[in-house]
């Protein structure tokens, strides 16, 4: 059994905000299987060790997984990547915060942001920087954008299920203590610290619904480092807290994007270009341009009229009156 007081924990509950979509809202409800889960599509149980990265760690496995329901592909991304944009001074970090940011600016590949020192367990300090990952680290990691992420409610065990079936998981806090997350079926207790957790699915086990976890204290907790959490901790008051789905988009978006962008700048260069070749044909005729004095608020309509006309006159064009001017 692993010691429960050295793990990292690390999730803080969201300032709230008005401006939060809500999941009912926005997805509504569908048929739910009486099971589900996308523990296949994780590769492994990572340890984070000490350090308060956990709602870095979560969205990198949440990132992964849609990564795989798109491509059928196992792939590791970066925490560390995600927890040092996003870490508060005193540790930890806000959940919304690790949801939006994979929202602004995806998530850099593991490989070329590595969040384990040397092969061991990741210290706060070292998860905290990212000194090392470069723009073009960072473009790659534009293909893991997703689009937006929405709030569930924060004590629904059903809104809970909802947001799982219909975009793949969601990341949420709880608040907890080391007695009653010694082993995979946590309980309800004593308000000792705050954690954060990606949501995989839901089981029935000896007749009892369970929201299943993927925690990140190593796969020597719970089972193989999955938990189970019962509707009775959603109604033991205010223990869980703020969690997030994330509504993603195809791994191609940025991409197609940019290639779009080009597309319109090489349009404007060349617009650009016909627009002075139009200008220097005109000057080699003998041509002039037309330039308008700035028109001062205070002048009356028919005087803005009246200027005009001069101008066009003098430009050698011929001013022929209306019946109307002969009113």
């Amino acid at each position: 059994m692993i010691n429960i007081d050295k793990m990292g924990k690390g999730g803080v509950k969201d300032v709230p905000d008005n401006r939060d979509y809500r999941s009912e809202l926005v997805m509504g409800s569908v048929t739910l299987p009486d099971e589900y889960s996308v523990r296949d599509k994780i590769s492994r149980v990572e340890n984070r060790g000490s350090s308060s990265s956990w709602v870095g760690q979560e969205f990198a496995y949440y990132a992964e997984v849609l990564n795989n329901v798109e491509t059928g592909n196992f792939i590791e991304l970066s925490p560390r990547d995600i927890y040092s944009l996003i870490h508060l001074e005193s540790g930890g970090s806000y959940i919304r915060e690790g949801a939006k940011k994979l929202t602004e600016s995806g998530i850099v590949l593991e490989v070329d942001a590595k969040s384990y020192e040397t092969g061991n367990n990741p210290t706060e300090a070292f998860m905290r920087g990212r000194s090392d990952i470069t723009d073009g680290e960072e473009e790659k990691g534009m293909l893991y954008w997703a689009k937006s992420y929405v709030k569930i409610q924060d004590n629904s065990f059903e809104a809970m299920k909802q947001a799982i079936y219909q975009n793949y998981g969601c990341v949420s806090g709880a608040i907890g203590n080391n007695k009653n997350w010694e082993t995979a079926f946590v309980k309800p207790g004593e308000k000792d610290w705050g954690h954060a957790f990606y949501c995989t699915g839901w089981k029935i086990i000896d007749g009892i619904e369970y929201i299943e976890f993927v925690n990140s204290w190593g796969d020597n907790w719970g089972d193989s480092g999955y938990g189970y959490i019962s509707n009775d901790y959603f109604t033991a008051g205010d223990l869980m807290f703020s969690p997030w789905t994330i509504m993603d988009l195809p791994n191609q978006t940025y991409p197609k994007m940019q290639h779009k962008i080009l597309l319109l700048l090489e349009s404007a260069r060349i617009l650009i270009e016909k627009i002075k070749d139009f200008f220097l044909r005109k000057k080699k005729e003998g041509k002039q341009l037309i330039f308008f004095e700035k028109i001062d608020k205070n002048t009356s309509r028919e005087q803005i009229k009246e200027n005009i006309k001069n101008l066009l006159i003098k430009q050698g064009l011929k001013y022929v009156p209306s019946k109307k001017d002969n009113k």
